[in-house]
């Protein structure tokens, strides 16, 4: 049996051999994720302004300060967004580093894509699946957690905030359902594209 250490893995093991390859980012997938991210923002949207409307309406909001005064322009809100998308990546990245690979940013600006990867390293599945979705986690609890204590309208654009990361997710969340068609001895060599699965020979295959 194919134990699952040491925790990080530089080197292919030689009983692995390569069962299959996801290609994120090849022109017919990025337009299919760009359709199907409606699904994760309708989802979260629903979630997040439902915790609004329970927060101040029902539960009256007792931490919620008056703060920001007016509340923020359309151009703050942009840098929100902006904010979104770099913490996004940063956090993918910070859980690269802590399974012990050197995490590279990069983006492909023709196709729209800003990623982090740890180019040809090799992550046990259950790693990857919690690279993947260390963005998605982090900042839904981050935006519910700061609109406990800013006013209605910040809160609501926080909420907005949470939704965009949530349909920005969905080649992460892509990625999960893919890696979770294999056993927790497989393993995932990132890709700035996409991903690659090894599993032991003996391992079956999925169905």
């Amino acid at each position: 049996m194919t134990t699952l250490s040491p925790r990080t893995v530089h080197n292919l093991p030689d009983d692995y051999q390569e069962v299959d390859f996801l290609h994120l980012t090849s022109t017919k997938n990025i337009l299919w994720l760009n359709v199907a991210s409606f699904v994760p923002l309708v989802i979260a949207g629903v979630f997040l302004w439902g915790w609004m409307i329970f927060y101040h309406g029902i539960l009256g909001a007792p931490l919620a300060t008056d703060w920001p005064r007016g509340g923020i322009s359309i151009v703050m809100g942009l840098f929100l967004m902006l904010g979104m998308v770099v913490l996004h990546e940063l956090l993918h990245g910070l859980a690269i580093t802590y399974y012990g690979h050197q995490a590279r940013y990069g983006m492909k600006l023709h196709k729209g894509v800003v990623y982090a990867t740890a180019e040809g390293s090799l992550f046990w599945r259950n790693q990857y699946i919690g690279v993947c979705l260390a963005p998605l986690i982090g900042i839904t609890l981050l935006v519910l957690l700061g609109s406990l204590f800013v006013s209605q309208t910040l809160g609501l654009w926080l909420m907005l905030v949470g939704a965009m990361n949530a349909a920005g997710a969905i080649g992460d969340l892509w990625m999960v359902k893919f890696a979770l068609r294999y056993p927790p001895s497989t393993l995932i060599r990132d890709e700035a594209d996409g991903m690659r699965i090894f599993t032991p020979q003996s391992a079956p295959m999925p169905l």
